[in-house]
């Protein structure tokens, strides 16, 4: 999206499209998507994130190279101040929020061979929640479920496509690196302003390995709109001029 760079393509995957009839339907077909990547993908390193994302980082296939030495997955985390409430049968309420601390699938760096004898595939949403009938919730009954989730018991967990990924990690024990997110202080997107009541869920997002910003994220790319405050084109031009600077020092000092 940032670059606009040509790539070769080496595979094409026709994914049947969830209609839009209920509320986690494009998470179904994003399930099905991500399957249908992971099962097609044979390389040393993998990237699978949102369309909406870049990286910004320097030489950054190496820094994932080097990092995935020592972990089997880096990965983007959900945020932790948007809970969704359901919206349950005889007018309950639940508030639920997104698993927390560990990888999700919005942006995910993984070793596919070493990822693969462990599952074969990396989302099971679209097989248990493709029904409408269907409630994407989970109530977090056990210390299992807890360490998990990130979530405490009692907790309830509002399922999303890489709800499989964090099951995999703690089935296997395999060792992860999470990428810090940042909003508002941002280092690459030096145009975003957002005034204080701005909906959380909208905010572009920055995500960091150690102090070097890796990947930033426009944030619900395919619903906002051109009146937006931060729109595609200042977040291309953002990217643009970071990388520019990575790769022209003297010029950005100038």
């Amino acid at each position: 999206m940032a670059c606009g760079a040509a790539l070769p393509i080496g595979h094409a995957h026709i994914i049947e499209r969830e209609p839009p009839l209920f509320f986690h339907a494009n998470s179904v077909t994003h399930s099905r998507c991500l399957n249908a990547l992971f099962a097609g993908v044979d390389a040393d390193l993998a990237v699978l994130c949102d369309y909406d994302m870049a990286l910004v980082a320097k030489d950054w296939d190496e820094l994932l190279a080097d990092q995935l030495k020592r972990v089997a997955v880096i990965g983007s985390p959900y945020a932790s101040d948007m809970p969704f409430t359901f919206k349950l049968p005889n007018d309950v309420a639940v508030s639920a929020r997104r698993y927390q601390g560990k990888a999700n699938c919005m942006f995910v760096a993984f070793a596919p061979r070493e990822l693969k004898a462990r599952t074969d595939r990396l989302c099971d949403f679209a097989a248990l929640y493709g029904d409408p009938a269907s409630i994407p919730l989970r109530f977090i009954a056990n210390p299992i479920e807890s360490r998990c989730f990130g979530l405490p018991i009692g907790a309830f967990l509002h399922l999303d496509t890489g709800m499989l990924l964090p099951q995999v990690i703690e089935r296997h024990g395999l060792r992860q690196r999470i990428l810090v997110r940042r909003v508002r202080n941002y280092t690459v997107l030096t145009s975003a302003r957002f005034p204080d009541d701005y909906v959380p869920v909208l905010l572009p997002e920055e995500y960091f390995c150690d102090d070097t910003p890796l990947v930033v994220h426009f944030r619900k790319g395919a619903s906002k709109s051109e009146s937006e405050h931060f729109t595609r084109e200042m977040f291309m031009r953002d990217v643009r001029v970071w990388i520019d600077a990575l790769q022209n020092p003297a010029r950005a000092a100038v």
